[in-house]
């Protein structure tokens, strides 16, 4: 695989239609993958960065050349210039010299300024890439923040004008969130002298900004905070049903994914009831928070309906996703790793690659029991068990950090 040395500075340029069609064709730049990498990982990690998702100067390409040795590259030649374009904007302002008493303030205030200047200029292009490019197919995507809803037609039908792929479905969803985000920032931003708490609202609150103010590191450091709050229900969930035990006798020796038997999950069947006729508000949370989703403002319904339908939405999406494995970046397969509650620290590329499919893999070992045993209602249904099974494996899963 080969990558233009220019590819870090056209990254910058916003311009989405450009970043999209870029080919790879015309490379000079030589790399190579990890040598840990099994032989049967043939395929290089696209470099392509399909949208403008943070603030840091080289964007998703930093991720491939770093200290996690994803990408070595051959041309010790190119390694000033992988070292001065792989610095985000935070370390730049550590160069500039902000000497005197009033220094620190200077330069936190310069920092300010450029993270809400790429934060509005990221979010103006996505708005003009959503507009041009999506906007004729977001109409047949009703997923949301809240709501989690496949297209209703064939989702991989390339010949379809409708045709949605893993990013674009990304981008549109992205997009609709960051327009929710921005509302209580523009409102914020409004008011006389907000520059001073600025600061506050942007360490505070990140989940109530647009993807452009928040470098990658960030966005990681936000989901270990999370997988934190995560484990802390599950394990409330686990003693709640007085499951720990059992759990414990099961599954103490796994190590990874590939040992956890379905079996084994199916075997907490009947300790594991959820009796959704008296099922209070306060365990419906606990379920969805240990799931990793958003409570705020939902009915009592529309929980059960994400207890019900996370782990069936899981499982297809899964399936989907197999079909253009080889287009995901390394950002891309740690945000699916951990929507899934799958720890991907320390792993490169191939790694959280296998590790997906291995984990797709366990899905559909646990949908054959349901036809198996007969659980299966009819097509387009909800599964009757499947979805008490995913709880349990997500809880599995996320107790001994696999």
């Amino acid at each position: 695989m080969i990558v233009n040395k220019n590819i870090i500075k056209n990254l910058y340029r916003y311009n989405y239609s450009t970043i999209r069609k870029f080919s790879t064709s015309n490379n000079n730049i030589n790399i190579t993958k990890n040598n840990n990498t099994e032989s049967n990982n043939t395929v290089d990690p696209p470099t392509t960065n399909y949208c403008h998702n943070y603030f840091s100067n080289v964007q998703n390409y930093k991720s491939y050349d770093d200290n996690v040795n994803l990408i070595k590259n051959i041309d010790g030649t190119n390694e000033q210039q992988r070292k001065e374009t792989s610095s985000s904007i935070s370390s730049q302002f550590d160069k500039n010299d902000y000497s005197g008493i009033f220094g620190p303030i200077k330069k936190q205030m310069a920092y300010l300024t450029k993270v809400v200047e790429n934060g509005i200029i990221t979010f103006r292009n996505d708005r003009i890439y959503y507009k041009n490019n999506l906007l004729p197919k977001a109409s047949i995507l009703k997923e949301s923040l809240y709501t989690k809803v496949f297209p209703t037609f064939q989702y991989h039908n390339q010949d379809s004008y409708h045709y949605l792929n893993f990013h674009e479905r990304k981008d549109i969803i992205a997009y609709r969130t960051d327009r929710l985000t921005f509302i209580p920032l523009a409102i914020f931003l409004s008011i006389p002298f907000s520059t001073f708490g600025l600061p506050f609202y942007i360490k505070f609150l990140p989940g109530l900004l647009p993807r452009g103010f928040s470098e990658r590191s960030q966005v990681v450091a936000r989901h270990d905070k999370m997988m934190r709050l995560r484990e802390h229900y599950s394990s409330k969930l686990l003693h709640k049903y007085e499951l720990e035990e059992k759990v414990e006798k099961l599954f103490g020796s796994v190590k990874s994914i590939s040992d956890i038997s379905p079996l084994k999950i199916k075997e907490l069947d009947d300790e594991f009831i959820l009796d959704f006729s008296e099922i209070k508000r306060k365990r419906l949370r606990t379920i969805c928070r240990s799931l990793g989703e958003t409570t705020l403002l939902n009915s009592n319904q529309l929980l059960k309906d994400k207890v019900l339908g996370f782990g069936p939405y899981i499982s297809k999406e899964s399936d989907q996703i197999i079909k253009e494995i080889n287009s995901l970046t390394f950002e891309d397969f740690q945000d699916l790793l951990y929507e899934r509650s799958l720890s991907f620290t320390g792993l490169n590329y191939y790694e959280m690659k296998e590790k997906f499919m291995k984990y797709a893999q366990l899905l559909k070992s646990l949908e054959a029991l349901e036809t198996v045993s007969g659980d299966l209602q009819k097509e387009g249904a909800l599964y009757k068990r499947f979805y008490k099974r995913f709880i349990l494996l997500n809880a599995i899963i996320i107790k001994y950090k696999l």
